[in-house]
């Protein structure tokens, strides 16, 4: 993709119309000739006057040739200018392209994001200088090879778009991560390849690995003090509260729900580091779903009777214990239920309900609050998430609930889905199989 290649198609345009100098001076060799030819015949009289004793014989041969030269010159003069004109244009349309691709060759360069171009059939035409640094090669090694032998790797997507992550390992042996963004390159609908854009995130990752720990080690640290700050709060309410004012039972009342909410997100927070890590380690034991459940009711009945929200637990059948992290799960319980509670309109209702179909526990949590908007439930599991929108405002958390529960069901080998209305409300549900 080099200027060069790019003003190549001008400029043969531009040598099948140009005229040969030749034929643009023929006009005047046809002057110049009829002159001698002329001068030839008036001399040929003198010394041949036997030849040219007709004197209309001699107007002809002396006049003819120069008045036809004259002819042919005024005749063919025009379509020469419009030629020469057309040249020119071509000329000035030609050194513009060149400075056009100049310029863009010089962008494509100049971007410090790696770009590589491939043919339809995966071979490299183009590459960036950053995408030659990227890869621990010069530009010169990479045209003309193909990509998937360049990177090593089979799982290029081309011909489409595409956003994924591969570890791959450079010419020199070096092993990264690289983030890549294929672009299909279309040209009067016609398919001429794929465009690469290719960074670099290995520091990237070693970046988030240790921001990850920091907060793991911040949480852990938070955990214990937190942990005897609600045992004394529970202490206090059983021993004293039926005894305090309206105003202070109240205040007690929301010194617990900040306590368990504090809890939870240090909870969370530990999660994602071991999630991230691939580190979530779980702890199965024989566990009543029902039991877990009540548990997690237990911790937000506090902050829901503050917003007025009616909670029910709603059971169609006797449940089996199965085999389960039960921390985990009721951890899992309390995010959905913290979240019904919050989107929930005062004095609404939150209903948890706990079924068996086909071998699998189903664990749902309804509210009729706020809902969410379709075009954010295909995010609302992905880390730090927070949904917001003109009708709807960010919430409070941080947006690590539902990626933590999608990552403990998963863990347990269940499914986790959500329905929603804009303005009507939302059910989370998920499933769990009984193992033996």
């Amino acid at each position: 993709m080099q200027p060069e290649a790019q003003t190549a198609q001008p400029s043969a345009s531009l040598a099948e119309i140009k005229f040969d100098q030749k034929e643009k001076s023929l006009p005047w060799i046809i002057i110049i000739l009829s002159v001698l030819i002329s001068s030839g015949f008036v001399v040929g009289s003198f010394f041949y006057p036997y030849i040219f004793s007709n004197s209309w014989i001699i107007y002809i041969l002396v006049f003819f040739p120069p008045v036809t030269a004259i002819a042919v010159y005024f005749l063919t003069r025009k379509p020469i200018e419009k030629e020469e004109q057309q040249i020119t244009r071509l000329e000035q349309s030609t050194a513009s392209l060149n400075s056009q691709a100049t310029l863009y060759y010089a962008i494509l360069q100049s971007i410090q994001e790696g770009m590589i171009i491939a043919n339809p059939q995966g071979v490299i035409s183009f590459s960036n200088k950053k995408a030659a640094e990227i890869l621990q090669t010069d530009t010169s090694n990479l045209i003309n090879q193909p990509l998937n032998t360049i990177l090593n790797s089979d799982q290029l997507h081309r011909n489409s778009m595409a956003d994924y992550q591969l570890e791959i390992n450079t010419l020199l042996g070096k092993k990264i991560t690289l983030k890549i963004n294929s672009f299909p390159l279309v040209s009067n609908a016609q398919n001429q390849g794929t465009i690469y854009i290719i960074t670099d995130i290995s520091g990237a990752g070693e970046l988030e690995r240790l921001k990850l720990d920091f907060v793991a080690q911040a949480a852990h640290q938070l955990r214990t003090p937190l942990t005897i700050l609600k045992s004394y709060l529970s202490v206090l309410s059983d021993s004293v509260g039926n005894k305090l004012t309206a105003d202070d039972k109240q205040n007690l009342d929301r010194a617990v729900v900040g306590a368990n909410q504090l809890a939870l997100l240090i909870e969370n927070l530990l999660n994602v580091s071991k999630i991230e890590g691939g580190k979530l380690d779980l702890h199965p034991q024989l566990a009543s779903i029902e039991q877990l459940v009540s548990l997690a009711i237990k911790k937000n009945i506090n902050n829901a009777n503050q917003k007025g929200v009616k909670i029910y637990f709603q059971q169609s059948a006797p449940l089996p214990q199965i085999i389960v992290d039960p921390n985990l799960i009721e951890q899992a319980v309390d995010n959905l239920l913290a979240n019904a509670v919050e989107n929930s309109h005062k004095e609404g209702e939150v209903t948890v309900s706990t079924s068996l179909q086909n071998n699998t526990v189903i664990v749902s949590v309804m509210d009729k609050g706020i809902g969410i908007p379709s075009e954010a439930t295909n995010n609302l599991f992905t880390k730090f998430y927070k949904v917001s929108t003109n009708l709807v405002q960010a919430s409070k958390g941080v947006g690590l609930g539902l990626y933590n529960t999608k990552a403990i069901i998963e863990a347990h080998g269940g499914t986790i889905s959500v329905n929603s209305l804009l303005g009507k409300g939302s059910t989370f549900w998920f499933t769990l199989p009984i193992r033996k």
